[in-house]
């Protein structure tokens, strides 16, 4: 929403189609989060600042794409390589979420119950299933 209203108060053009993708993840967040948990979020998201959230909306893909790599290639969760993957998408999940596991779970129900928009981002049951057995087997300390 602020990235629309700010191309708006630039005067920058936004197309009815960016307008209306907008609004529709807004009332899936809002469907997913309660607003003491948007109202963190958008107090964590002041303190990361913009280049941060910039630099992790661009890592995602990257991150996502690289556990499909491994998944696809059938390599053991367990891995050194699939560990780093996985440490890496606990951070970046963490970042967002400031650590509050309610907010953790709410991320993780809202992909569960929207798969179309969790199909936009990469996300299907294959993947989370495999990123999950990787936390689990790093969490195991071995």
């Amino acid at each position: 929403m602020d990235w629309i209203l700010g191309l708006l108060a630039e005067g920058k053009d936004t197309s009815e189609e960016e307008l209306l993708i907008t609004m529709e993840k807004m009332v899936m967040i809002e469907k997913h989060f309660s607003p003491e948990q948007l109202e963190a979020l958008r107090k964590r998201g002041e303190a990361l600042g913009p280049e941060a959230l910039q630099a992790a909306q661009e890592e995602w893909p990257r991150l996502i794409a690289s556990v499909r790599e491994e998944m696809e290639k059938g390599t053991d969760p367990a891995s050194d390589q699939v560990q780093l993957l996985a440490n890496r998408w606990t951070a970046l999940i963490q970042a967002f979420s400031g650590g509050d596991s309610q907010i953790e779970a709410s991320l993780a129900g809202m992909y569960q119950a929207e798969p179309d928009a969790a199909a936009q981002q990469g996300l299907d049951p294959a993947l989370f299933k495999y990123i999950g057995a990787a936390m689990r087997e790093g969490g195991k300390g071995g």
